[in-house]
């Protein structure tokens, strides 16, 4: 699955009801309505708080999912259906249905620690950070992948070392094996690890 994520065009991600026959609010069936009210000041313009887009994609059942990890962490972009609004989020920028902004300020470089989605789960942002070389700045990383990975679920629990091995896979500076990673510049023939695979 990790090669189809990191393929694709964009990912739709469900992020409201239970299961698939919940539908796609806004298409299958209807959404809450939360019209944003804007009202102009002088030059202020104040507008009514919505929903925070963030919390209802942390707390759906989507985010309790290992296999939906996959898909939040490895796709480019991705099409998220909420039950409050829809949102586009890619590498570069976050737009919100609910919220009318400048594409200047949806772009990511100016919110730099802004994820409005799936950050709150933990990982989005991290994914960005991952491209670095240095094996002590990496580890970190790695382990908190696992750690996030590891309070998802599964239906079967047979694919728990394929889902982790997709989502340890996706990053080529990340060496493992059999979903335990470990640092190669430091296995040579007298480390335990090297002797325990002969």
């Amino acid at each position: 699955m990790n090669a189809i994520y990191q393929r694709a065009a964009f990912v739709i991600i469900a992020a409201a009801g239970r299961d698939a026959h919940y539908g796609l609010p806004g298409i299958s069936r209807p959404r809450r309505s939360n019209v944003q009210i804007k009202v102009r000041i002088n030059s202020t313009t104040l507008v009514t708080k919505n929903p925070v887009p963030s919390k209802l994609v942390h707390d759906s059942h989507w985010n309790t999912r290992a296999w939906t990890y996959q898909e939040g962490l490895l796709a480019r972009r991705r099409l998220i259906f909420t039950d409050d609004q829809m949102l586009f989020e890619c590498k570069a920028m976050c737009c919100l249905e609910g919220v009318h902004l400048p594409p200047y300020v949806t772009e990511k470089r100016l919110f730099r620690n802004a994820r409005f989605t799936y950050e709150v789960g933990g990982m989005i942002q991290k994914a960005l950070s991952y491209h670095t070389s240095d094996a002590k700045e990496r580890a970190p990383i790695v382990w908190d992948k696992i750690n996030v990975y590891l309070t998802k679920s599964l239906t079967y629990e047979s694919d728990a070392l394929n889902a982790i091995i997709g989502i340890l896979s996706s990053d080529e500076n990340i060496q493992h094996i059999g979903g335990v990673p470990y640092n190669a510049k430091r296995v040579n023939s007298q480390t335990k690890l090297a002797r325990g695979l002969l």
